[in-house]
């Protein structure tokens, strides 16, 4: 959520979509609002306090989403007040909806990536193990693996090493385990 309220940094596509998606709700429950209260006298002072917080909640995402887009796509902020220049407006919203970022980093940040999860060795990095000191220099990564997989001239499986040699190899002893700190807890 604190996506849509920031000025600084990157969104892609799908979060921008989401963003018009929020805001166009918005409208439409103010539109409603309104609707009731022209039906209603006794509904427009509680409409007219819901109305000032709900319209400054969608100019805040409005313009805060626009101004981390066109950073994604390597832009001023400032371009955003385009959006009051009638044609250019138009074009403006083609853009954001639908050019694709700068790839990499640019001078506002990395790159705004889906879910969290950019490239597929940055999500397989998650599932290594952390450090454990011996232990780690026993069992490689995942990329160092794949990597004397590549680099090796036969296509055999890379080495995993098995219970036992890690039982020799860690501060737990026979348990295979690490230990907690420096003293391990095992009974050995």
């Amino acid at each position: 959520m604190q996506t849509f309220f920031s000025f600084h940094g990157r969104i892609g596509r799908f979060t921008w979509w989401l963003a018009l998606m929020i805001t166009l709700s918005i409208l439409g429950l103010l539109t409603a609002a309104h609707a009731a209260a022209q039906t209603q006298p006794s509904l427009s002072l509680p409409v007219f306090i819901i109305t000032i917080p709900l319209i400054a909640v969608y100019l805040w995402i409005s313009w805060a989403t626009m101004v981390c887009r066109l950073h994604d796509m390597g832009f001023s902020g400032f371009f955003c007040l385009l959006a009051f220049v009638p044609l250019a407006n138009f074009v403006l919203l083609i853009l954001c909806g639908f050019k694709a970022g700068t790839p990499g980093m640019n001078q506002y940040g990395p790159p705004a990536r889906l879910g969290g999860l950019g490239h597929l060795d940055e999500a397989m990095a998650a599932f290594d193990e952390p450090d454990f000191g011996e232990r780690r220099a026993a069992r490689p990564s995942r990329r160092a693996a794949a990597a004397t997989m590549v680099a090796s001239p036969t296509l055999k499986a890379p080495h995993r090493p098995t219970t036992a040699s890690l039982a020799r190899q860690t501060p737990g002893g026979a348990t295979g385990r690490p230990s907690f700190g420096r003293r391990s807890f095992s009974a050995a």
